[in-house]
């Protein structure tokens, strides 16, 4: 069947700090703003109004899927546009990061980000092993081009691979 590939770049934050450079001018950064790790940072949360408690994702990822959730929906549309298929059933897929420095991240914890993302989007139908059992992940360092790479290789429903 066939292989779909998605792009994802990160997104570039400008940083803003109080510090001031040597001309006295405010000191700014940027960095890279990669998928984020979903579990990490959540907050157990308590309704002032309700009594119970939930929790509560992380800014950062909250934020990261504002940003990448017209992209996703892009791609869903391209893929419908490509092959005529309006969700995935049945896939193999392959998840690479490619990371901006090398500090330690988690990889599993990555990929539920983005198969969220791929079933909110409605390009596969769910996150169950049923619909993709078999999942790769692979992380390198590139600096001067982070990016996640995203390959899903589409499988016949009737087929017994």
């Amino acid at each position: 069947m066939k292989t779909i590939k998605i792009y994802l770049a990160p997104t570039v934050q400008k940083v803003h700090k109080e510090i001031l450079n040597s001309q006295g001018e405010p000191f700014v950064s940027s960095r890279y703003v990669t998928v984020p790790s979903k579990k990490n940072q959540q907050q157990a949360i308590v309704s002032k109004s309700t009594g119970k408690s939930f929790i509560k994702q992380s800014e950062q990822y909250v934020n990261w899927k504002k940003l990448t959730y017209p992209f996703f929906h892009n791609e869903a549309n391209r893929i419908i546009q490509e092959t005529g298929i309006t969700r995935i059933i049945r896939a193999k897929m392959k998840i690479i990061f490619y990371f901006p420095d090398y500090l330690p991240r988690d990889l599993t914890n990555k990929s539920e980000s983005i198969m969220d993302a791929l079933v909110e989007s409605k390009i596969i139908y769910d996150d169950k092993f049923q619909v993709s059992n078999k999942i790769w992940l692979e992380g390198y360092i590139c600096k001067n081009r982070p990016r996640t790479e995203i390959y899903i290789h589409i499988i016949d429903p009737e087929s017994t691979e």
